[in-house]
């Protein structure tokens, strides 16, 4: 099923966790401080902007959150952080979840246009077509006529996996951070042709 999560009871703290399972295994930082984020992630998150693919069992097996001109996926309201953590871990919490949440797509979007952000397959109820049949179920019901993903060079699967559901690269940047490991961040746009 596929719900806006504003219809999924507690979906701030359903996708935090989502998001928090998937990075902390691969990252130990993230893992020690798992909790910290869950916590925070889910005061800040508007869970408006989120799209659920919801299975049988109403568990999240994926998440997409849709940036538009007039909606970020976050809020600014760090009130929780600044209550429970120190200055320093404060700081570097915030500023990873900024990261996560904030694309670096450099141009304005217009009314017509929203920038599908946080792309995020549950790892314990992963489902390799859960994120494309989200993907085509966000395209079909949401009133957008363009739809941009922002993807790293190296991630040449999702790259593959998006231009296959009909997204074109629309504009490519150079990454600045020397602390990531690719050197472009690519842009890929899908534009609906009006017969859908």
């Amino acid at each position: 099923m596929i719900t806006n999560a504003k219809n999924v009871k507690n979906a701030n703290r359903l996708i935090s966790i989502c998001l928090m399972d998937a990075l902390s295994m691969s990252n130990p930082q993230v893992k020690n401080q798992k909790e910290y984020f869950i916590e925070i992630i889910s005061d800040v998150i508007v869970v408006d902007q989120f799209y659920l693919k919801v299975d049988a069992s109403k568990k999240i097996s994926a998440a997409i959150g849709l940036q538009t001109s007039n909606a970020n996926l976050i809020s600014n309201d760090f009130t929780s952080a600044k209550q429970k953590l120190g200055f320093f871990q404060r700081k570097m919490i915030i500023k990873f979840i900024k990261s996560m949440f904030i694309s670096n797509y450099p141009k304005s979007l217009d009314q017509d246009t929203c920038l599908l952000g946080l792309i995020l397959n549950n790892p314990k109820a992963y489902h390799k077509e859960a994120i494309n049949y989200l993907i085509k179920e966000i395209i079909k019901t949401t009133p957008y006529q363009n739809y941009i993903i922002e993807v790293s060079s190296n991630n040449v699967e999702s790259i593959k996996t998006y231009q296959a559901l009909g997204f074109k690269e629309c504009l490519r940047i150079k990454n600045k951070n020397l602390k990531l490991s690719f050197t472009n961040y690519i842009y890929l746009q899908y534009t609906k042709d009006g017969s859908e």
